[in-house]
């Protein structure tokens, strides 16, 4: 069995290390709680040499007197009759308005332990859906980065020198290779303009995601976009789930928990039609009557809230879609990986086609022109 190095907090806050054999995170963090510890960090223990050792412990991380500031300061905040929740809302970059309020209500309800327990289950899941997302990312990108470093390097330098050639000789070049000549000389000319036009057109994006209407458009189209879309979206909707479950499980009304939940997506667009629900209910609308108005759950989902909504299980029933979702998000990662390796496959081919046209068709034209 693996086994796990923890750092956790005692009950008055004193820092306690050690190992632990377990199957996984989570039933270390379980384990931890249940002993009456508050979890900090968790890893696999992985065995290194006695010199790695040592080398790590020459050059371990300090505690600047900067740390011990924001750390007093913290204090002082609980100290000075704040509530955690207030003190964490104090670092809004770091803990999100759904953290925040989950252990606002942990503090009322008095189950400050499950709600904690609960937010690091949810926060482990959430860590790796991010991460398989990426992981299947990582490859298209990286090709798509060294054809562009690749396209750029022929352009600027080996096509202007094949050029130079080919004028020399006078022959009538193929058409591949004055359209790679006309490509080659106008990047060399005006790359400077070039450069600039990109700086400016990604610094005007980015002013263009942050305003209201432009991060609603971006959102959408995120969620829209043929191959990651899918993907992004069916995320977008396990973490709705998982945090709507955890709402409702934590007695938060169901209006509040859609309020702060739709402004944990991080989607303009979803938090739009997720309002909307909140809207309807606020009218006396049912649940799955709401759900199916958004537009943005499957039929399956919908027939679940139903079926929860009459059954009076509708919490158990949102675990079991964000479940789902978790599941559709699996499969959506591995198509995806299968779906962009044949597209990119097929516009390398077409850019070394174009290449090697553009290149070796004047040469055997000079070839054969010599020969006779």
């Amino acid at each position: 069995m693996p086994v796990f190095h923890y750092k956790a907090r005692g009950s008055h806050g004193d820092a306690i290390e050690g190992t632990l054999d377990a199957g996984s995170t989570d039933a270390v963090a379980a384990h931890l709680m249940d002993s009456g510890l508050t979890p900090v960090d968790i890893y696999l223990q992985v065995k290194h040499s006695s010199v790695r050792m040592d080398f790590n412990e020459l050059f371990r991380q300090k505690v600047e007197p900067a740390d011990l500031i924001q750390f007093s300061r913290q204090m002082y905040s609980m100290e000075s009759g704040r509530s955690l929740s207030e003190a964490l809302a104090q670092h809004p970059d770091v803990f999100s308005m759904f953290y925040i309020s989950m252990v606002r209500v942990g503090e009322t309800s008095g189950h400050i332990e499950d709600i904690f327990k609960q937010l690091a289950f949810y926060l482990d899941r959430e860590k790796e859906t991010r991460k398989k997302i990426k992981s299947a990312l990582r490859y298209p990108m990286f090709v798509i980065t060294a054809i562009a470093v690749a396209l750029g390097i022929i352009s600027i330098f080996v096509i202007p020198a094949f050029a130079d050639m080919f004028r020399s000789f006078g022959a009538e070049l193929p058409l591949p290779t004055r359209i790679l000549m006309a490509i080659s000389d106008f990047m060399v000319a005006n790359w400077p303009m070039l450069l600039g036009g990109i700086i400016v057109a990604i610094i005007g994006l980015r002013m263009f995601i942050n305003s209201e209407d432009g991060a609603y458009r971006w959102d959408k189209l995120m969620l829209n976009l043929p191959l990651t879309g899918p993907v992004v979206y069916k995320a977008s909707l396990a973490r709705f789930s998982h945090l709507i479950a955890m709402s409702l499980g934590a007695a938060v009304p169901l209006i509040t928990s859609l309020t702060v939940v739709a402004r944990a997506l991080n989607n303009r667009f979803l938090e739009e039609r997720i309002l909307g629900m909140r809207s309807g209910i606020e009218q006396g609308k049912a649940i799955s009557m709401v759900a199916a108005n958004s537009g943005i759950f499957d039929p399956l989902v919908m027939q679940m809230l139903a079926v929860g909504e009459e059954s009076g299980t509708i919490t158990e029933l949102l675990k079991e879609i964000a479940d789902y979702y978790d599941r559709e998000v699996d499969y959506a990662t591995e198509r995806l990986s299968a779906s962009i390796e044949p597209i990119l496959t097929v516009i390398i081919g077409v850019l070394v086609l174009v290449m090697a046209m553009g290149v070796f068709l004047p040469m055997w034209d000079l070839a054969s022109a010599a020969l006779h």
